[in-house]
């Protein structure tokens, strides 16, 4: 855990992390992809959050993602940094869960494939006299 920063500090980190994923899946935020392999901006308010998946070594020696969360100010610098490991108390990884649910969600929807798949259910519903009412369970 990041501990130069207050704990107040964590809270609101926690806090942003739940309104980022709220405001994702709700289908109000931007997101894209990087440069950088494994990276995703969303533009917000005039900043930019930046979610980044890396491999780690664990107190053990074995590889294990986490993720990174940045807000960048307009002109690209760094204003805050921290990872997910910094938010789940005990190792219980709530954090990194969500942050990774985040990124696959973001990813499929850049690639189209939930597009894709919700046209094709969309349309064996049909053909099989199902009612396609779906869309309602569905955020974007």
């Amino acid at each position: 855990m990041n501990r130069d920063v207050p704990f107040e500090t964590v809270e609101k980190w926690r806090s942003l992390v739940d309104l980022v994923y709220k405001l994702t899946i709700a289908g109000k935020m931007a997101w894209a992809e990087s440069a950088k392999e494994g990276e995703i901006v969303a533009p917000y308010a005039g900043h930019a959050i930046v979610l980044t998946r890396k491999d780690s070594t664990n107190d053990f020696g074995d590889e294990e993602p986490i993720i990174n969360v940045r807000i960048n100010d307009s002109g690209g610098d760094v204003v805050d940094s921290f990872w997910d490991s910094d938010l789940d108390e005990n190792k219980q990884y709530a954090y990194y869960r969500k942050l990774d649910n985040l990124m696959k969600t973001v990813g499929r929807k850049l690639t189209g494939a939930d597009d894709v798949l919700d046209a094709l259910l969309a349309r064996m519903r049909e053909d099989s006299g199902e009612r396609a009412d779906f869309d309602d369970e569905i955020p974007f």
